[in-house]
């Protein structure tokens, strides 16, 4: 398995969306592109709705012809994929659109993520510098748990990079053009069955023995790279240069014990059992790669909420107040479109639980003051019924109804008593 990340990333997300799952594409009509995980319109939405230059990260996890991929394999791969790239984060936090492609004569798992935490709106990067380390653990440890084709295999690699290796030109091929030769590629190749014949005549071994031969046909050597050598003809100037295989600096090969120069040293990926040590140190590196990923977008991206039972500390309303719900809103894109949930379910249930425990409680209240007053009331009415209030000249005073009078009675505790009586 191969980890490639494209280079586009701007641009409206109907670019990266649309090709994956386009079924007019050559190849396709035997072999349909297949969504294992998200929905293309939610992540081409989510694309458009971000105003940031760069909005997206496409990539593809590709597979050796010779490998076979189960669903399970699958699985295992998106989860863990999706634990590097998304450490820390919560399902609702971040989208990712998954996409099976087999057209092209091997396994490929195509993904394409917003380039946005969706509970604050925050840019989000899945692919920082320096994230081919952390995701080269995650391919290695499949890679050998599987024992699928790993790319750092040296008894896989190419004795050289060939010229439909370019992506541009790859895809000018699948669309039945032929992009043609120019002189450059012709000589190329020459150059190249002259290093082959002297790899089967057992004269090159190594850089060093690469560097001699090609001296020795009459190129000069321009510049020796990590992956390439450029040469140059010292007639014409010309500058060629020759990449990857028996090009890159480490690269060392003999044929012993291979039938042919294509034949893998090690057999098939499933003539062999996994290194328990090995695998068992990549587990490790990914989990400490995982946390500290995770420690990161946990501080850039905190959440409100962490789990259920954690309950947000919400003020309870007051008796008599306007009990409606304030909802918290998360985020709201401009363009109208909700992209992520206002309100976890659990905190709606929550507030409301809040509400209607106080709107009990105030009901109780009421109800036990109404019964002291349904006790109190009628004898108070019988007793004062027809007493009237009467105010002039700036004072109050109290009548009693036609027929009856006031006298003293006497006090109770410190205060004056008047009991009403008929005249």
């Amino acid at each position: 398995m191969h980890i490639k990340l494209f280079p586009h990333g701007q641009g409206d997300g109907d670019m990266p969306t649309h090709y994956l799952v386009r079924p007019d594409y050559p190849g396709r009509q035997e072999s349909m592109p297949d969504v294992l995980r998200g929905d293309p319109d939610i992540t081409r939405a989510l694309i458009n709705s971000l105003e940031t230059q760069w909005r997206f990260s496409a990539g593809v996890l590709s597979w050796h012809p010779d490998d076979t991929v189960t669903p399970e394999q699958e699985e295992r791969v998106m989860d863990d994929f999706e634990a590097v790239a998304f450490a820390g984060l919560e399902p609702d936090q971040r989208n990712i659109l998954w996409v099976r492609h087999s057209h092209a004569g091997h396994h490929e798992l195509h993904f394409v993520i917003p380039r946005v935490e969706l509970a604050s709106g925050k840019s989000f990067n899945a692919f920082p510098p320096g994230w081919e380390k952390a995701f080269g653990v995650f391919r290695d440890l499949h890679n050998h748990k599987e024992q699928w084709a790993r790319p750092d295999d040296p008894a896989r690699a190419r004795l050289y990079t060939p010229e439909h290796a370019d992506l541009h030109r790859a895809r000018l091929i699948r669309w039945g053009k032929n992009p043609g030769k120019d002189e450059r590629v012709e000589v190329k190749e020459a150059i190249h069955a002259y290093m082959v014949a002297k790899l089967e005549q057992g004269l090159v071994h190594n850089r060093e023995d690469v560097l001699t031969a090609l001296q020795e046909a009459g190129l000069a050597i321009n510049r020796a790279g990590k992956d390439y050598i450029t040469v140059k003809d010292p007639d014409s100037g010309e500058k060629l240069r020759l990449k990857g295989g028996i090009y890159a600096k480490q690269w060392k090969f003999d044929f012993s014990g291979r039938a042919h120069p294509g034949q893998d040293r090690a057999g098939r990926p499933g003539d062999r059992e996994p290194d328990p040590e090995t695998v068992r140190e990549l587990e490790q590196e990914l989990v400490r790669i995982i946390e500290s990923r995770a420690q990161y977008n946990r501080k850039r991206y905190p959440q409100q909420y962490r789990g259920i039972g954690e309950e947000p500390d919400l003020p309870l309303p007051e008796p008599g107040a306007d009990l409606q719900p304030q909802v918290p809103v998360f985020h709201l894109f401009e363009r109208g479109i909700l992209l992520t949930t206002v309100c976890t379910c659990w905190g709606l249930i929550t507030l409301y639980r809040y509400q209607i425990t106080d709107l009990r409680q105030e009901i109780a209240s009421l109800k036990e003051m109404k019964a002291v007053w349904d006790k109190d009331f009628p004898p108070i009415q019988r007793a004062f019924s027809g007493l009237e209030l009467y105010q002039a000249e700036g004072k109050s005073y109290l009548l009693p109804p036609a027929g009856w009078t006031f006298r003293e009675a006497g006090t109770v505790g410190k205060r004056n008593a008047l009991e009403m009586v008929r005249k």
